[in-house]
């Protein structure tokens, strides 16, 4: 644990918070991210979220104050947490940049394993994706995707 903070300066330390749980998507639980994000960030703080959904043979890894990685197991927690942020304005106004390894269908690994069982649980479609990332950008969040 101590090497993560290992040749950090002084005044990113002060404001690093680390999390070191899985993730829960169920809306004020104690660890959605989303929950811990609002007791910890202030408006003006400058605030970049990253999304991701986790391979099983990685190590969690939490978020700071000033980056926040979710690493998400299931599609179906990753689509809840972006639902929560489309729906939640003092959120939104929290975040200025956010990046998500969005979990469509038409993904263009859809039909590689171990790809097939992730993708097969999302509801989202790429113009779904896309749609998110425009009205995100509206909101004054620069937000991008990955895959």
């Amino acid at each position: 644990m101590a090497q993560l903070f290992e040749g950090m300066p002084q005044p990113v330390l002060d404001s690093l918070s680390y999390y070191n749980v899985a993730p829960d998507a169920t809306l004020d639980a104690q660890h959605n991210p989303w929950r811990t994000l609002k007791s910890v960030a202030k408006e003006e703080d400058f605030v970049v979220v990253k999304v991701r959904t986790r391979d099983e043979t990685q190590p969690y890894r939490r978020h700071a104050l000033s980056m926040q990685q979710i690493d998400i197991d299931d599609p179906e927690d990753e689509n809840s947490l972006v639902d929560q942020l489309l729906l939640d304005e003092s959120l939104r106004n929290l975040i200025d940049e956010f990046f998500i390894e969005h979990h469509v269908r038409m993904h263009p690994l859809s039909g590689s394993k171990p790809w097939t069982k992730i993708l097969s649980g999302t509801k989202y479609t790429i113009w779904d994706s896309y749609d998110m990332l425009q009205e995100l950008r509206y909101d004054g969040i620069r937000a991008h995707s990955w895959i």
